[in-house]
C-alpha cells in the first residue's frame, strides 16, 4: 500500500520564532539542524507499479551493494560487482535482460583482486580501486592502465590517513578534473572522538600528477557534537560540480560545489520515522551500538533523474529491537521510504514502500520511472533464478496557474 506524506513530521514541529533564530545564527557558517523540506508548489508525481523479472545466471547474484546506473546508448544499464566471481555484472534495464559479465583475472599482468569500489565512464574506461591500486579497465576485461598508490606516497597522505570506498561512497571519476575521488580516513585519530569528526572524509587524486588533496566539505554540525556510532556514515553522489551528501543518520541533504567550495543544507525529514539517530555514549559497548544501529533510521544516497529532472533518496524507518536472537533479524521488519525532491531539493512527495519487498540496494533510473531490487530476503516467492523488480513509472506533473 503507497501513502502519501502531507509535508508534517510528527516530532518536529518547531515554535516559529526557534526556527528563525536557528537558521539567522547559522547562516554564516552553514551549519544547520534538522530542517523541514521545503514542499514543492504546484508540483505532483503520479505513480503506477509494475513487476518484472530478469533470468540470471549460475554466476549472478540477485542484487548487489556496490553497483553503478549508467545511460548508453540511450539504454539503461545497472552494473553490479560481483566479488564472488571478481567480476562487474551488466543489466540492461531497457531491454530487461543479463548484458554480460566483464570478468577480471585476479592474477597476471591483467589480474586485479580484491576489489573494493568500481566506477564505469564509458565502456572502455571503467575505474577499479582496491585500497592499494587503482587502474583502468575496458569491456573485455583487460587492464589498460594501473597507477600503484603506494609507491607514489599517497597511502601516508596528511597524518597517516587510508583511503579507501564503502558502502556509502562508492569511487568516482571526473572527466572534467582527470581526478577521482576516493573516501579519506585518518588513521591517526580515534574513531569515537570528536577530533575524528573535524577531519575531512573525501580526497581527491589528480591523475596527471598523483597529487591527493582533501576535499573541504566537513561532517555535519550534529554529528561533530554528538556520537552516534555507525549511524555517523557519509553517503555521496557525485553530480559535475556537485557533491550531495547524506548522513546515515540524520535527515538533512547537503550539497557542496567543487568550483567553489561553498556548501548548501536541504531539509530532508520523513513524515514516517525519526530525522535523527539519538546520541550514544562514546564509550558504548558492542551490544549497545548494535541496538542502537538498529533501532535508528538509516538514509541512504540520493539519485538524480535526468529523464524528469528530479531526485530520490530512500531510507529505513526506526524500529524497536525485536527479540529475534539476531541482533539483525530486526532489519528484515524495518520500513522503507522513498522521497521525490525537484531540482531546488523541495519534497514533491514521500511514500511507504510496501513492507518485504524491496531491498534499498541496487536499484537505477530508467526513462519510465525507478527500477527498484525486489529481493528482500522475506519474499518466500525467490527461486534464484531471477532477480526480482519493481518498477515504479513515475509521471511527473506540473500544476501551471494554481
Amino acid at each position: 500500500m503507497i501513502e502519501d506524506y502531507t509535508f508534517f513530521s510528527r516530532e518536529c514541529a518547531i515554535p516559529f520564532i526557534f526556527l528563525v533564530t536557528l537558521l539567522f545564527s547559522c547562516s554564516k557558517n552553514q551549519t544547520y539542524e534538522n530542517l523541514e523540506p521545503k514542499p514543492a508548489k504546484n508540483e505532483s508525481i503520479e505513480i503506477e507499479i509494475e513487476d518484472f523479472e530478469i533470468k540470471i545466471d549460475s554466476l549472478t547474484y540477485p542484487s548487489y551493494s556496490v553497483f553503478q546506473n549508467v545511460w548508453l546508448s540511450d539504454s539503461s544499464y545497472l552494473l553490479g560487482l560481483n566479488r564472488r566471481m571478481n567480476s562487474i555484472d551488466v543489466f540492461n534495464l531497457t531491454s530487461r535482460q543479463l548484458s554480460k559479465h566483464i570478468h577480471i583475472d585476479r592474477k597476471g599482468p591483467d589480474g586485479f583482486d580484491q576489489i573494493g569500489g568500481f566506477y564505469m565512464y564509458n565502456w572502455d574506461s571503467i575505474f577499479l580501486f582496491n585500497y592499494i591500486k587503482l587502474a583502468l579497465l575496458d569491456s573485455s576485461g583487460t587492464i589498460t592502465a594501473k597507477w600503484d598508490l603506494l609507491e607514489s606516497g599517497v597511502q601516508d597522505f596528511e597524518g597517516n590517513a587510508s583511503l579507501g570506498t564503502d558502502l556509502g561512497f562508492d569511487l568516482y571519476y571526473s572527466k572534467q578534473r582527470n581526478s577521482v575521488f576516493l573516501k579519506n580516513v585518518p588513521r591517526n585519530v580515534a574513531f569515537t572522538s570528536k577530533e575524528f569528526y573535524t577531519k575531512p572524509f573525501i580526497a581527491e587524486l589528480d591523475l596527471d600528477n598523483l597529487h591527493l588533496e582533501t576535499i573541504p566539505f566537513e561532517y555535519s554540525a550534529y554529528l561533530k557534537e554528538n556520537y552516534v556510532a555507525e549511524m555517523d556514515m557519509p553517503f555521496l553522489s557525485f553530480f559535475g560540480n556537485q557533491i550531495i551528501c547524506c548522513f546515515t543518520g540524520e535527515s538533512n541533504i547537503y550539497s557542496f560545489n567543487l568550483d567553489n567550495e561553498h556548501t548548501e543544507v536541504y531539509g530532508g525529514q520523513s513524515g514516517y520515522s525519526m530525522s535523527m539517530a539519538s546520541p550514544l555514549s562514546r564509550s558504548a559497548s558492542r551490544e549497545e551500538k548494535d541496538k542502537h544501529r538498529v533501532e535508528s533510521v538509516s538514509y541512504f544516497n540520493v539519485r538524480n533523474d535526468p529523464f524528469r529532472d528530479l531526485y530520490y533518496r530512500l531510507h529505513f524507518g526506526d524500529i524497536k529491537q525485536k527479540d529475534f536472537g539476531d541482533v539483525n533479524e530486526t532489519y528484515r521488519h524495518k520500513g522503507l521510504y522513498l522521497m521525490i525532491f525537484n531540482s531546488d531539493m523541495e519534497l514533491i512527495r514521500e511514500i511507504e514502500l510496501e513492507k518485504y519487498v524491496y531491498l534499498p540496494e541496487f536499484y537505477g533510473v530508467t526513462k519510465d520511472g525507478i527500477v527498484l531490487s525486489a529481493n528482500h530476503d522475506m519474499n518466500m516467492d525467490y527461486e534464484g533464478k531471477y532477480s526480482k523488480f519493481r518498477l515504479l513509472r513515475m509521471t511527473y506533473i506540473e500544476q501551471r496557474g494554481k
